[in-house]
C-alpha cells in the first residue's frame, strides 16, 4: 500500500513532536523544580506590556484601572505610573535581571531598578523570576530590607510536543512555551494563578515595521516601549550575538507560535485571554476593547 503525500507528512508531524516531548522532557529533569505560586482571590487582571499603546491607554484609562489586579513587567517601575497603579506582580525572563556578566551599563540599570523598588514599594508586590535566577539570588538581596516584596520563582523550561504533553507540562508548573518575550510567561502565569479573565495592555509585537537591513548588511531593529520616547534601531542580540535575518525571523516564529499554545492551554484551563492593543500582530487572541473587555 502506497502512503500518501498527506499521509507521510502526518508521520513525520508525529514523529517529530514525539522527538520535542522526549527532548522537553530531559529539559524538565534537569531544570525544572518545585514551584508554589500564591494564592490571589481575583477573577480578573491586567497585563500591562511594554508596547508603546500602553502610554495611550494609561492615560485614558487610568481611573478604570485603578484598584484591579495589575501585572507589569520588566522597567515598568521606572514610570511614574507605577506609584499610582501599585501593580501587585511584577515578572521579568531575560538573564540580564540577575547575571552580573551584562555589560556594566545593563548591570547598573538593573540595579537602580531594584533600589528604586525597594525604596519605594509600600504594598505588597511579588516578584516572579525564572527558577535558573535562584543561584543568583545575590542580584536581589537589596529587597531584604522591604518587607512588602516578596520574590516568586517560576519554571521557565521550553516544553513542545504534542498539546496534552504540553498542556499537562504547563498546568504541573513544569515550564512553559518559549519564553522568548516576557508577555509569553506573564499570560503563562496568570493562567497558572487560576484568573479567570486576562485583559492585554500594550502588546503591538509589530517589530516587522522596525526592521531593515543597512548598507552594510546589518540586521536592526527598533524595539520601541512605552517608557522611552526616542529609540535607535540596533542590530539585535542572540545568546550575545548578532543575529542575522534567518536568525531574528525565527525567533519571530517562536514568539508567535508560543502565543497559540498559551491560546489552547488558556482553553484548557478555563480562561478568557483577551487582547486590547489598539493595533497587534498577535493574531491568537480575541481582540476587544479595554472598557468593552471590562464590562464583558
Amino acid at each position: 500500500m502506497r502512503l500518501s503525500d498527506k499521509d507521510i507528512l502526518k508521520i513525520i508531524d508525529f514523529f517529530n513532536q514525539l522527538f520535542n516531548a522526549f527532548i522537553s522532557l530531559i529539559r524538565i529533569l534537569i531544570w525544572s523544580r518545585p514551584v508554589r505560586l500564591p494564592v490571589l482571590q481575583r477573577d480578573e487582571c491586567i497585563i500591562l506590556g511594554n508596547g508603546p499603546s500602553l502610554s495611550q491607554n494609561l492615560e485614558n484609562n487610568l481611573d478604570l484601572l485603578m484598584n484591579r489586579l495589575l501585572i507589569c513587567v520588566n522597567y515598568f517601575p521606572k514610570s511614574p505610573y507605577f506609584q499610582q497603579l501599585k501593580p501587585q506582580i511584577l515578572i521579568v525572563c531575560d538573564p540580564q535581571f540577575w547575571k552580573s556578566t551584562y555589560p556594566p551599563d545593563v548591570v547598573d540599570e538593573r540595579n537602580r531598578l531594584y533600589c528604586r523598588l525597594a525604596e519605594t514599594v509600600d504594598w505588597n508586590l511579588y516578584f516572579f523570576v525564572p527558577m535558573r535566577a535562584k543561584k543568583h539570588n545575590n542580584s536581589f538581596s537589596v529587597f531584604k530590607s522591604n518587607k512588602h516584596i516578596k520574590i516568586v520563582y517560576y519554571n521557565a523550561t521550553p516544553i513542545e510536543g504534542f498539546t496534552f504533553f504540553k498542556n499537562l507540562g504547563f498546568r504541573k508548573k513544569l515550564g512553559m512555551p518559549r519564553p522568548r518575550n516576557v508577555l509569553i510567561p506573564t499570560i503563562h502565569l496568570a493562567i497558572l494563578l487560576k484568573i479567570k479573565k486576562i485583559v492585554i495592555l500594550g502588546a503591538e509585537h509589530s517589530w516587522i515595521n522596525e526592521l531593515y537591513v543597512d548598507k552594510n548588511n546589518n540586521v536592526l531593529l527598533r524595539q520601541k516601549h512605552f517608557y522611552k520616547e526616542r529609540v535607535e534601531a540596533k542590530p539585535f542580540l542572540l545568546f550575545g550575538k548578532e543575529a542575522r535575518m534567518p536568525d531574528l525571523m525565527k525567533e519571530f516564529f517562536y514568539v508567535f507560535s508560543a502565543y497559540f499554545d498559551l491560546q489552547r492551554f488558556s482553553e484548557y484551563m478555563g480562561v478568557e485571554v483577551i487582547n486590547c492593543a489598539p493595533v497587534s500582530y498577535i493574531d491568537a487572541f480575541k481582540k476587544q476593547d479595554l472598557k468593552e473587555a471590562l464590562k464583558s
